[in-house]
Parts: structure tokens; C-alpha cells; sequence
């Protein structure tokens, strides 16, 4: 076993010199690069089986990577292929790729071997707290926090708020399926909730940020009911579900209205969308082009100028979010390309710091993916929270930007520390009462 150990590490080191050789000397083949990522893609499944949550969440992005390798790599039926015309260096489609394989090769070298990962339900088990009045108010805060903002947002403004407040709901909601998860009434009321605001978002044309609450309502509240054959379900209804979300977007982009666009979202369409996309997920191809953007970018400013850019991000932005003036990189790229927003997480890495920048960012993933994989039921209340919300931005942050991951983390522990404040003066009183 630990032969095979190193052998699997000695291949992926001998595949990251082959792909640098390659792109020093210019030897820009991609498409035995675009099957050798789907390879690497499939085997970080494989590595992470025993965790039903992380299995899950490399499936998703297997599945996003096979739909932009199939249709800009495979495929002679390209999707979106007025928008990948714009393409103006040759190594651009090549570093794209190796990018993405980079970013498998640090996983695959740094996280813990398959045997070493230890089952979800070993951590999220349904135990009774001790002080149960103590989480029921946690919960209670936090859906009545859920309740503001959807309503304030998506039904009618009481307080004006700034739009990118809404992205981080996610917080809330998993912090109170968390805390609700053994509350049968609470987690109807959630549900409600959830309900509400997926209906709405869905409705506007929103995607991955309909995912979200669903993913954390599902492996908080179902753990010990989901199997890898139930998930597999789950994903070819998600499959289905973001199809159908995909054609409905895309009429409600036209200008067309929601009725309207709802009626193109029919049995025969889908079919039609399915063949012709040969089950590709647009929403993925067509932030892969973003992602694509930012590496042409890679060729325009100075290697100061994207240094900066990354330490403005994870400082700046980090700290002050829209108040710091920070120009995200998909906002620089629409001065030199069309394209839909969103990015590849290891087109960010590369634009800021290079091949480096994605080894390192595979790197940084493997040693959370150790720490995940090594929970047991004894583990930090937010190691479980943080792990719970790791998987359910999965699509924010592969898919668009990496913001959840560094930013939203902040917010996360922020809001946990705040509602366990709070709380922690309700526990004294009781305590001298």
C-alpha cells in the first residue's frame, strides 16, 4: 500500500514536469490534458467515497468539469462559441486545462490517503444537547434573521440594503439547520423558508445560488439517510433541475417574461438541450470562459499589478467587501471581453500568482480536505459548521468566485461568535436564576 502510495504521488509529480516542459517549449496540446484532468477529476472521487458530503461535492465538480471539457475540448458542437472566438493568445485554452489538472494534482498529493476518511455520520450525528433552551434560542435568532432578509429582499424593502448582503444568507441558513437539526418544528419553519427564497431566486434567474440552501438542508438534516446511490439520484434530479433552470435563464436574459420563459421550459426542450449539449451544463461552460478571461489578462498586466490585485483581495476586500473599492476580476475583464461574470476558482489562482498560485491553492485544499476527512463526533461545534458550509458553496466558489471560501468564512465566524455571545448572556442568567 505504500508502494502504491508513492507511485501515485512519482506520476503526479512526472505529469506537472511534462505539462511545464510542454508550455515552456510551446507545445500547446490540450486535448490529452483535458482527458488526463477528467482522469485526476474522477480519482478525487474515488479518494473521498467513504465521505458521502465530499464524495458528493467532487461529483458536482466532475460533473462541471466534464461539461466545459466536453464542449471546448471534445466537442465538435461547441457551447457558447461566439463567446470563446474572442480568444486572442494561443497558450490560453492550454493553461486553462493545466490549470484545472494542477488543481486535482494538490489535492490528490496533499489530502489523506482513501481509508483515512472517516464518514460523515461519525460527526454529524443527531445528539441531544445538554442545553437544549440554549440552542432552541440560537435557532430562533437565526430564522428570525432568515425571515428579515428574505422578506426585506424578495418581498417588499422595509430596510434599503446592499444586494451582497443576500449572498451571504447562506450563512444563516446553515447555522440554524445546524442548530435546528433536531427541532421538528424549526426545521419546518426553515424549510418554509428555504422554500421561499429558492422559489424566488429561481424565478430571477438565479443558479448556484439556488444550490446552496438546498446542499445544507440536505446533509445537515438527512445525514443518516444519504447513501452514494441516493446522492446520485440527487444529482441527476439537480441535473435535470439546472437544465431546466439554464433554458428558463436564458429566456428571462432575452427579456422575455417570466411566464413566457417558464413555457419554454418543457419535456421536448429538455430532451433537445440534453443532445445537443451532450448533457454539458452551460452555466459551467460559460463561466469557464470567464475563468478563460482572466488568464488572457494573465498576458496584458504586469506581474506587480496581479501580486497586487491578490493581496488587495484577501485584505481589502476581505475586510471591507464593495466599501474598498476592489475591482473584481471579472468587472477588469469586461473592459477587454463579453462574457457573463463568474470565473473558475483555478483561473483566479493562476491570474494572481501563476502555476504556483494553483499548486498552492491545491495544496491549501488538500490540508482542509485532511482535516475534514479526520472529524469525529468530538470535533469543534464550527469545524462541523464550517465543513457543512464548505460543501454547500461548493458551486459559489468553483463556479464564480472564491469569495465564500475567504471572505464568507470571516462572516461565518463572525456570526457564530455573535449568536454564541448573545447566548452566553442568556446561559448566566439561567445559571443564577
Amino acid at each position: 500500500m505504500k508502494n502504491k502510495n508513492i507511485f501515485e504521488k512519482c506520476f503526479l509529480i512526472i505529469l506537472v514536469i511534462i505539462n511545464v516542459f510542454m508550455y515552456i517549449m510551446e507545445i500547446y496540446i490540450t486535448e490529452f490534458w483535458a482527458y488526463i484532468t477528467l482522469f485526476l477529476s474522477f480519482l478525487t472521487i474515488l479518494k473521498f467515497k467513504n465521505n458521502i458530503a465530499l464524495f458528493f461535492m467532487f461529483f458536482c465538480i466532475f460533473y462541471f468539469e466534464y461539461s466545459f471539457i466536453v464542449s471546448r475540448y471534445i466537442s465538435s458542437t461547441p457551447i457558447l462559441p461566439v463567446l470563446y472566438e474572442q480568444i486572442r493568445f494561443d497558450s490560453t485554452y492550454f493553461i486553462g486545462i493545466s490549470g484545472v489538472m494542477f488543481f486535482h494534482i494538490g489535492i490528490l498529493l496533499f489530502s489523506p490517503k482513501s481509508k483515512d476518511v472517516v464518514p460523515m455520520s461519525s460527526f454529524l450525528e443527531q445528539t441531544q444537547d445538554k442545553e437544549k433552551n440554549i440552542v432552541s434560542i440560537k435557532s430562533i435568532i437565526l430564522t428570525a434573521f432568515i425571515s428579515l432578509f428574505i422578506f426585506n429582499y424578495q418581498i417588499f424593502t422595509i430596510i434599503p440594503l446592499p444586494r451582497t448582503l443576500y449572498e451571504y444568507l447562506i450563512i444563516f441558513f446553515v447555522l440554524a439547520f445546524y442548530y435546528a437539526r433536531n427541532e421538528k418544528i424549526m426545521k419546518k419553519v426553515l424549510f418554509v423558508l428555504m422554500f421561499i427564497n429558492v422559489a424566488i431566486d429561481f424565478l430571477q434567474g438565479g443558479r448556484a445560488i439556488v444550490l446552496q440552501p438546498i446542499l445544507a438542508w440536505l446533509f445537515l438534516c438527512f445525514s443518516k439517510y444519504l447513501t452514494a446511490k441516493r446522492m446520485t439520484i440527487v444529482a441527476v434530479v439537480g441535473l435535470i433541475f439546472f437544465t431546466a433552470l439554464g433554458i428558463y435563464g436564458d429566456n428571462i436574459s432575452m427579456g422575455r417574461s417570466i411566464s413566457e420563459s417558464l413555457s419554454y421550459v418543457s419535456p421536448h426542450n429538455m430532451i433537445n438541450t440534453f443532445q445537443r449539449r451532450k448533457l454539458a451544463l452551460d452555466t459551467s461552460v460559460s463561466a469557464y470562459w470567464t475563468g478563460l478571461t482572466f488568464v488572457e489578462m494573465s498576458n496584458i498586466h504586469s506581474i506587480d499589478m496581479r501580486v497586487g490585485n491578490f493581496v488587495d483581495y484577501i485584505s481589502k476586500y476581505t475586510i471591507l467587501g464593495g466599501s474598498s473599492g476592489y475591482e473584481q476580476l471579472y468587472e477588469q475583464s469586461l473592459q477587454y471581453y463579453i462574457h457573463y461574470n463568474g470565473g473558475i476558482i483555478s483561473n483566479y489562482a493562476f491570474y494572481w500568482l501563476g502555476y504556483i498560485g494553483i499548486l498552492l491553492l491545491g495544496a491549501i485544499f488538500g490540508k482542509i480536505l485532511q482535516y475534514f476527512s479526520s472529524l469525529q463526533n468530538n470535533a469543534s461545534e464550527f469545524s462541523k459548521i464550517f465543513f457543512i458550509y464548505f460543501i454547500s458553496t461548493m458551486p459559489r466558489w468553483f463556479l464564480y468566485y472564491p469569495t465564500p471560501l475567504i471572505r464568507g468564512t470571516v462572516l461565518l465566524f463572525i456570526v457564530y461568535v455573535f449568536i454564541n455571545f448573545i447566548t452566553s448572556n442568556k446561559r448566566k442568567e439561567k445559571k443564577y436564576e
